[in-house]
């Protein structure tokens, strides 16, 4: 009985030994793991950065639209001066160019604003892409090494595994010798 005993302590400590590999292999793709997270938050940025590079673009056309609206009413206005027959009228239309004037340059001056916002996330875009490429290359590394680690832990547990068959085979073989021996001697004590 004790035989049997320490068997199965022995067949026990190896699924043991085999269930062990598995926190390994996971240990081994953990860093790899973390590449790839950092690779997703640093293209979920990019992605931002280009969403808000767009938006910046529709607001330069805009203030361009705003700008190409205040050049012809400032030539409306041109053409009105030549028009005036009042003093009234006269100081209407500087105060109305003068406006036209000061809008343009606010205009002028936002536009300015907003293409330097656009060189600096373009920047940052470049900066992150950069990123990535070197995560990509670090990540293809870091792979293969895993994969090395990977393939080694399987080859360990192939041969516990192969070892643990030959020992249960080993094992059920001298369960049947003992049962077959019992039925002889029942048999043989019956007769």
């Amino acid at each position: 009985m004790n035989k049997h005993l320490s068997q199965l302590i022995e067949i026990a400590n190896l699924d043991k030994e085999i269930d062990s590999f598995e926190p390994r292999i996971k240990e081994a793709k953990k860093e790899l793991n973390c590449i790839e997270e950092e690779e997703e938050s640093l293209k979920h940025e990019v992605e931002e950065l280009e969403s808000a590079s767009r938006d910046i673009s529709l607001s330069i056309a805009k203030n361009e639209n705003h700008l190409e609206d205040l050049s012809l009413k400032l030539e409306e206005i041109a053409n009105k001066t030549k028009l005036i027959k009042t003093e009234k009228e006269s100081k209407a239309l500087s105060l109305e160019e003068e406006l036209a004037k000061e809008q343009i340059t606010f205009a002028n001056e936002e536009i300015a604003r907003l293409n330097t916002l656009i060189e600096s996330k373009k920047d940052s875009i470049d900066t992150l892409k950069e990123k990535i490429n070197t995560l990509q290359i670090h990540q293809k590394e870091i792979a293969q090494k895993v994969e090395a680690e990977v393939e080694q832990v399987k080859e360990e547990q192939k041969k516990v595994a192969n070892g643990q068959k030959i020992r249960v085979s080993c094992l059920l073989r001298a369960k049947r010798v003992a049962v077959v021996s019992f039925a002889l001697m029942t048999k043989s004590i019956l007769m």
